[in-house]
């Protein structure tokens, strides 16, 4: 498909949730211009089972034509024509400016990739070539020119394990449709790697990990064609979720840095982290950021795993996290039934507010799975009761009844 043609239509490529992966664990995205109403516009595949989640839906709205991962600043960078989009890791990428070359004329990226520190961009009509892009000025510079007509290269990726990069062109040209090495920071060849698979003549989308390229065709179907790059040779397809054909595809890849239970990228695992992940739960979006047991859902059992990660990340016995422990310091007593109390009859969709059944609220509910767990620890040491008994003013001045509120939610009354 020529360059051109792709000015009329219509690409989302969301940006792409890495924190809540596991450790050297793969996501791949691959997304394609569908705009049916309410239906996924973007999914994360897991490369291993074939599974996918739905990330973004039709409503996020953004045109964006490529995508590159930073994997130090955990930034997306994306086009949409000519503008650069940035955004972090679990948001939708916003508007930096316009690309343009040294003459100032805005430049048009079908493709982007991340390497060796920078972001770079392909362009397959009109000085065609492979740009690097500043980030902060917006110019882009050709590194590598290449013969008008030669190619038609969309896809565009990094391999880190050879240093070059690779791009799926759609030109019947020269050696044909396929997969291309480009040696950029090398001899600057242009090498066909593959053919396409037999039948397919138009790729778009392309990712590269852990030395596989993803061919990533825009139909439904067994339409992702992983490609071993150390033995040259296809592996057996994986199934695209796309819920129709359409016209464009296109594909990222990231390995995670991170832990599970780290979803904002801090490495540690607290109640920043929780707090989103409660708020996911009482948002109901089942966004696969937060869907650490990968199932497509967002609940209960993804706070449960998230526990048993966070846990085993910071309690020195390795244990994971009791119900109750709204403080996440191991230990379920006092402390964090007063931070029920302070909430107490609160809509705050917090862990660490005490809303431990992430239903929104802080209420009865909350109170009894703290009462069921109180003076229990994760990291195996005892936990004495309170000296004095001066836990039971409070408690009995909280706990008078449980009963139904106006609005029919369980509520203590303290009176």
């Amino acid at each position: 498909m020529k360059f051109g043609q792709r000015v009329c239509a219509t690409l989302l490529l969301v940006a792409f949730c890495v924190a809540a992966s596991r450790l050297s664990h793969a996501q791949l995205l691959v997304a394609n211009n569908g705009d049916t109403p309410g239906l996924p516009q973007a999914w994360n595949v897991d490369p291993d089972s074939g599974n996918a989640s739905p990330l973004w839906g039709t409503a996020a709205g953004i045109e964006v034509w490529g995508m590159a991962y930073d994997p130090n600043g955990q930034a997306i960078y994306a086009t949409s024509g000519s503008q650069l989009f940035a955004g972090g890791t679990s948001e939708t990428p916003t508007p930096l400016g316009v690309v343009y070359d040294g003459a100032g004329n805005a430049l048009t990226m079908p493709g982007l990739a991340w390497a060796n520190g920078g972001l770079y961009g392909v362009r397959g009509v009109d000085d065609e070539a492979i740009f690097v892009i500043d980030v902060d000025t917006l110019v882009a510079t050709p590194v590598l020119d290449f013969p008008e007509l030669e190619y038609d290269f969309g896809g565009l990726a990094f391999n880190p394990n050879d240093g070059l990069f690779y791009g799926t062109s759609d030109s019947l040209a020269a050696e044909g449709v396929g997969l291309y090495s480009l040696d950029v920071f090398g001899d600057g060849s242009i090498t066909q790697v593959t053919a396409y698979p037999a039948g397919e003549f138009d790729i778009d989308g392309l990712a590269i990990g852990n030395n596989v390229a993803y061919l990533i065709e825009d139909d439904t179907g067994n339409t992702i064609y992983p490609f071993d790059l150390a033995n040259g040779v296809y592996l057996t397809s994986l199934p695209n979720p796309f819920v129709a054909g359409e016209v464009f595809s296109a594909g990222a890849f990231i390995t995670a840095s991170t832990v599970d239970c780290d979803f904002n990228g801090d490495s540690v695992c607290d109640c920043q982290d929780v707090d989103a992940l409660v708020a996911a739960i009482v948002a109901g979006t089942n966004s696969a950021e937060f869907d650490l047991n990968g199932d497509g859902f967002v609940d209960l059992a993804d706070q449960d795993q998230w526990l048993a990660d966070a846990g085993a990340q910071n309690l020195a016995s390795g244990s994971g996290y009791l119900l109750g422990d709204a403080n996440l310091d191991g230990d379920v007593n006092g402390a964090d039934f007063l931070v029920w109390n302070a909430n107490k009859f609160s809509d705050i969709p917090a862990w660490c507010s005490a809303d431990f059944n992430a239903d929104g609220t802080v209420d009865g509910a909350d109170f009894l799975i703290w009462n069921a767990n109180k003076f229990t620890s994760a990291d195996f040491h005892a936990v004495p009761e309170p000296d004095g008994l001066w836990l039971l003013p409070l408690l009995l001045l909280a706990w008078r009844r449980v009963s139904d509120s106006d609005d029919g939610r369980p509520q203590i009354f303290a009176n």
